[in-house]
């Protein structure tokens, strides 16, 4: 006698809900950076020098020391 019946379903193992928590993870990393990128853009646009108070160390000349 054989057995015809088909395999019994595991509908755990089908969902992989591991891979689908992985996946929403990094998409709301990726919405996140997204968001601070869009939120760096408003600052250089609105800013009418395009450089935030933030980044200002940045183009400020560097001092040499004296020798």
């Amino acid at each position: 006698m054989h057995n015809v019946k088909p395999p019994q379903a595991h509908p755990h193992l089908k969902a992989k809900s591991k891979k689908q928590q992985l996946l929403e993870e990094r998409f709301t990393e990726i919405e996140r950076e997204n968001r601070i990128l869009l939120e760096k853009m408003t600052n250089i646009l609105q800013n009418p020098k395009g450089i935030s108070h933030a980044n200002a160390h940045l183009t400020q000349p560097v001092l040499q020391a004296s020798v």
